[in-house]
């Protein structure tokens, strides 16, 4: 009997593996499992290298005559190309990549990884011909689906047209193996032995879009027209999940449904309803949705059987982009629509939206935040950034007007993937960008997301001339950590109390948000010590950060952005005085919260002419210039500066302002 390994990296899922498993062991293969690394994919930074030696001894025990490595994301390519070459290193064994990532790119693939196949589409009846013929001593050249080195194309196949009639997914603990951080190799299903707590299947293949960014409009290509979209029975789907219960999962939680679109067909909806609620019971369960696909009588059945939550791509609040970069056709007000139908039965609603992007409209993070607040229940924002993936719409246009090259689309997925994955989902690491007026409304919509936290005080915060003109205020890594009211409330044993009230909950939270806030701004707005604002540094110092406390340090802070509003207003140019240690921070912080610098000015010969950090050193004589420039003097001898300009006829706050930064 032929030996087949295939290798799933960090999805224990694997859908697509579990399938092509199924029909190949109906087929007389003896396929085995290996499931490498089932942790999130952006943590494989710190894999142990004792998984890629238990990986490979553990292929060789298995003694295969053909390992398969299966990489759903582009992400995955370099583990994947890590894991051929440890292989090709240590074992003679062909070697096959598998996924939507090589059907994108298999000649990339195959250029790149020392790999003898790349399998295109979906592999259920590529692969059985694979095996079949290299167990028979047979050429690969002509397998329709089979890319295979030296050919520079291949021969395209069909994906399977009646899904009925394949085998459920590959569940059970009989040829399945994972590979944990330490090394170890634990046997069993990841589905059934607690590593997977949730069952994960689709009742489609598919999706009737095209939208720009993803890979769906490339790989419906490659199919012939009308075959690419294609649906399971109601009654195969639920028969699937009940053989899985059958097999006594550990600590299932949900099952999910990673349907590219969950079926919209009223009749098809009514009977999966009915037969899930029947014959399932109990055990909630998770759909992707679309805004146009979202009907109120399906929510009802769907929400009476069990769905608890509904993922559903919007990609952007703003109808433009929707329309113009993402190639969607959904109105806002179908939006809308279908987030009010989803919280009319109680389903949770979940926006994916990507955003930072060369496309982007100005006001995309407040559209965003615009669309959740209003809506009847809170609304949860996955917020992703754009990736620019190869072979799709986006990734043609960044050619073609000159965002992006085709080698650095490639570099900027490969290079740094982790860099890449991480941008995927903002919820767990929130990037505060430079431009402190976007992370500003990054950190609205996360609260907005918090049904403790008062609408009417988000919109308050949201309106703020303030806010809005010194993002700094507010913006801050510890500010935006505490928008998770349980988060906050495990540091203190009071505020643990408190939440058990619910009437103060309300009350609380207004106030913590206000209070919270007005404690960070000194902090912010001056960054401590960095600005040389007495009464905020006295008031840091003492933490006197009260109400009547606060008042004050504002007051100080709104006066120095005043002063720096008038210089800007006027016209004139910044220096600041003194190049050394404390100018080059004074240059940082200034350049932080958006003051222009026109450069430095120091007494030092050695420095006049030349440039630190971009920004010119230039001699003292530039105060005798014709101009009035605005000073910041930055300077252990900041007293003979400011007396030397005194006598210049330089007026303190109207014409120089002094940072004395004695902790520098």
């Amino acid at each position: 009997m032929f030996n087949f390994v295939i290798i799933s990296i960090n999805t224990p899922a694997s859908y697509g593996v579990r399938c092509i498993s199924s029909v190949l062991k109906r087929r007389g293969v003896n396929v085995q499992l290996i499931f490498f690394d089932n942790g999130r994919l952006s943590d494989v930074r710190i894999r142990d290298n004792r998984m890629y030696e238990s990986l490979v001894g553990l292929i060789g025990e298995l003694n295969p005559g053909l390992v398969g490595i299966s990489l759903v994301s582009t992400f995955n390519h370099p583990t994947g190309a890590d894991i051929a070459r440890r292989i090709k290193a240590s074992l003679d064994v062909p070697v096959i990549f598998g996924g939507t990532h090589p059907t994108l790119l298999p000649r990339f693939c195959m250029d790149s990884a020392p790999i003898d196949y790349v399998c295109v589409g979906e592999g259920e009846e590529s692969m059985v011909e694979l095996c079949k013929s290299l167990s028979a001593g047979r050429s690969a050249a002509d397998i329709p689906g089979i890319y295979t080195r030296g050919k520079d194309g291949y021969t395209p196949g069909n994906p399977p047209a009646d899904l009925d009639a394949l085998p459920f997914q590959d569940i059970g603990n009989d040829n399945k193996f994972s590979i944990l951080p330490d090394g170890a190799i634990k046997k069993g299903d990841p589905f059934l032995n607690g590593i997977m707590p949730r069952f994960v299947t689709k009742c489609s293949r598919g999706c009737p879009f095209g939208c720009s960014f993803c890979s769906n409009a490339h790989i419906m290509g490659l199919y012939d027209a009308g075959k690419y979209l294609r649906r399971r029975s109601a009654i195969n789907v639920i028969d699937e999940i009940k053989y899985f219960l059958s097999l006594d999962p550990v600590n299932l939680a949900d099952i999910w449904f990673e349907d590219e679109i969950f079926p919209s067909d009223k009749l098809w909806v009514e009977e999966f309803s009915a037969l899930y609620e029947k014959e399932v019971r109990q055990i909630p369960f998770v759909i992707w949705a679309h805004p146009i696909k979202t009907k109120d009588e399906n929510i009802a059945n769907l929400a009476k059987a069990g769905l608890v939550e509904a993922i559903m791509g919007v990609e952007s609040a703003s109808s433009v982009t929707r329309k113009l970069v993402y190639k969607r056709g959904e109105t806002t007000e179908q939006v809308i629509k279908s987030i009010d139908i989803l919280h009319r039965y109680g389903v949770k609603a979940t926006l994916d939206f990507v955003v930072d992007h060369p496309w982007e409209s100005a006001t995309e993070l407040k559209d965003i935040f615009d669309l959740i607040i209003d809506r009847n229940a809170p609304v949860t924002a996955n917020m992703h950034s754009l990736i620019i993936l190869p072979n799709t719409g986006l990734a043609k246009r960044a050619v073609e007007e000159g965002v992006m090259t085709r080698e650095e689309i490639m570099c900027g997925l490969l290079d740094d993937p982790f860099d890449g994955v991480r941008k995927f989902q903002w919820r767990e690491r929130i990037p505060v960008h430079k431009d402190l007026k976007r992370t500003l409304w990054i950190f609205l919509i996360m609260c907005a997301q918090n049904p403790e936290i008062p609408r009417r005080l988000l919109k308050l915060a949201a309106a703020s001339e303030i806010m809005n003109k010194y993002p700094v205020l507010i913006v801050d890594i510890e500010v935006l950590s505490y928008h998770d009211f349980a988060a906050l409330a495990e540091h203190s044993p009071l505020l643990k109390k408190l939440s058990k009230i619910p009437s103060l909950n309300g009350l609380y939270f207004a106030a913590w948000f206000i209070f919270r806030i007005a404690a960070r701004m000194p902090a912010l707005a001056v960054y401590g010590d960095e600005l040389a604002l007495q009464k905020t540094q006295f008031l840091l110092s003492q933490r006197k950060l009260g109400v009547f406390s606060f008042y004050k340090a504002l007051r100080e802070i709104k006066g120095f952005f005043k002063i720096l509003d008038t210089v800007s207003d006027e016209g004139r140019e910044i220096y600041i005085r003194g190049a050394g240690k404390c100018g080059q921070r004074t240059l940082e912080i200034l350049l932080e919260i958006g003051v222009k610098v026109s450069g430095f000015i120091d007494g030092s010969e050695s420095l006049v002419g030349t440039e630190i950090s971009g920004i010119p050193v230039n001699s003292k004589k530039i105060l005798k210039e014709g101009r009035r420039h605005f000073i910041v003097i930055a300077s252990m001898y900041f007293a003979e500066i400011e007396e030397e300009l005194n006598l210049s006829g330089y007026r303190k706050y109207r014409d120089y302002w002094t940072n004395n930064m004695s902790t520098v």
